[in-house]
């Protein structure tokens, strides 16, 4: 087998060709066009508590840890009963 027979070189040498020749792609648009702000009659503050009237949107509160931790530990013990449930049969 030649050093050019080298089936890792050929392969290499393809793709770095490929890339050579191939144009660069177009920057990727947004899907779709940002949303206007509609501007309100008297600017009164926030309307909600996550959205000012501006469109300045603030990020809604998280959940406590403990509620977490309360669901996880009752998603589990609900898929143990159905599991023992359905072994029992």
């Amino acid at each position: 087998m030649a050093a050019s027979d080298n089936p890792e070189k050929l392969l290499a040498d393809a793709l770095r060709a490929q890339a050579a020749g191939s144009p660069s792609m177009p920057p990727a648009e947004a899907p779709f066009p940002p949303m206007p702000v509609l501007p309100l009659g008297k600017d009164t503050g926030p309307t909600d508590r996550f959205t000012s009237a501006r469109g300045i949107g603030l990020p809604p509160p998280s959940l406590p840890v403990w509620v977490l931790l309360l669901f996880a530990v009752l998603l589990g013990l609900t898929a143990g009963a159905v599991m023992g449930v359905l072994t029992l049969w």
